[in-house]
């Protein structure tokens, strides 16, 4: 079991996340959803990988984060500019990175928060995906019906909004965050639909 592993590499990433840049994709929609007690039924567009290729099998590690979210869909769940500041695979453990985070001016300082997104996803090979995941360390997350064999929302952490699913030998986490001075401690940006919303797609959107 490698939880612990997870949970210091998401903080990290949080952590270290620098500017970047990324082409936009088309955008598609990633906004509403049912409640957290419901099956969700997400309305979006499917991007479909290359014919001869899944998400964790080929391609460049930023490829593949487009190919799960665009940076069109990440500006419109952030409100503001987004780029895709990190993409990275790890093939030893099947594993992929992706991090978006708002474009910030550095003179503005009439705005001095920012929303991160964290993505990790745990193909299952060479791996299982569930030796990455324990809900013990989520005492408080809230299960979710209807996305995958199993999945949770978390919001025990300060301004961060956790949500995972287990999918046969695949788990998938997003974990968002926005740091906003003016409201230290308070949730994050996002809300349990949204929340949902987005899992749902990222679910259906790995191959």
């Amino acid at each position: 079991m490698v939880t612990a592993g997870v949970l210091i590499l998401t903080g990290a990433l949080i952590l270290g996340a620098c500017g970047g840049s990324s082409d936009n994709d088309a955008a598609t929609t990633v906004s509403g959803s049912p409640t957290a007690t419901t099956a969700p039924n997400a309305a979006v567009t499917t991007i479909e990988p290359d014919e001869d290729s899944g998400v964790i099998a080929s391609g460049s590690a930023a490829d593949r984060c487009n190919a799960l979210f665009t940076t069109s869909e990440m500006t419109d769940l952030f409100g503001e500019e987004a780029i895709l500041d990190e993409a990275e695979t790890e093939e030893g453990i099947g594993q992929l990175i992706c991090v978006w985070s708002t474009v910030e001016d550095p003179n503005d300082l009439t705005d001095l928060s920012y929303d991160l997104l964290v993505l990790q996803l745990y193909g299952g090979d060479p791996i299982p995906g569930e030796n990455f995941f324990d809900v013990s360390f989520y005492p408080d997350a809230q299960p979710l019906d209807g996305i995958g064999a199993q999945a949770f929302l978390d919001k025990t952490a300060p301004n961060n909004l956790t949500v995972h699913f287990l999918e046969g030998k695949t788990y998938g986490q997003i974990s968002y965050v926005e740091a906003n001075p003016d409201s230290p401690g308070g949730a994050a940006g996002l809300t349990d639909a949204q929340a949902i919303n987005l899992l749902t797609t990222f679910h259906d959107r790995v191959p």
